[in-house]
């Protein structure tokens, strides 16, 4: 390997020269990292490897000969490639509030509704006019527009909050629609 090479597998140093490797992909590291032939102890994390170069990796200086240790889904990308298309996301805490949101007004819309019926029957309302009434009511109930709102709200809250020169590190309650980091 020489300066400008992308590293193709996992390898060993076996040789190297004034070698620097930009590990900025694989452990988030910006700046290139020394790397050496010597031994490494066990258990020793990534970042410390010093004799070991990376797939997805590039070399910044100096040249090198090595082992190939692990390709494809075997090498330290490949396993995190791996554990990205077995993690499984979790809801937002927008759409937790959402959703508990939503459970109410059912549950507050189904009593209302069972109200409504009780009273047309207590009436003697004709029972297929009662029963008409009940389901227009319910379906009335649920606002045409709260799913829409629910997807707009993150997006008006950073552009109030960006006219006032507001960063926010986490927001609870009002919640983040994708699931990013703020």
């Amino acid at each position: 390997m020489e300066a400008g090479d992308i590293v193709p597998a996992d390898a060993r140093i076996l040789k190297s020269n004034s070698l620097q490797v930009n590990q900025s992909a694989l452990i988030g590291e910006s700046l290139p990292v020394d790397k050496v032939s010597s031994h490494n102890a066990e258990n020793v994390p990534l970042s410390e490897q010093s004799n070991m170069i990376f797939k997805g990796t590039f070399v910044t200086r100096g040249n090198s000969n090595a082992i190939v240790v692990s390709i494809g889904s075997k090498t330290e990308i490949g396993k995190i490639s791996e554990l990205v298309k077995t993690a499984k996301p979790g809801a937002t805490p927008l759409e937790i509030h959402i959703e508990k949101f939503s459970s109410k007004l059912i549950f507050l819309s189904l009593i209302l509704l069972a109200i409504v019926f009780l009273i047309g029957l207590a009436n003697s309302f004709p029972f297929l006019a009662i029963l008409e009434t009940s389901i227009s009511l319910g379906v009335a109930a649920i606002p045409e527009g709260l799913p829409g709102c629910g997807n707009n709200f993150p997006s008006i809250w950073n552009v109030k909050n960006g006219q006032k020169k507001c960063v926010g590190q986490k927001v609870n309650g009002s919640g983040n629609a994708w699931g990013l980091p703020m």
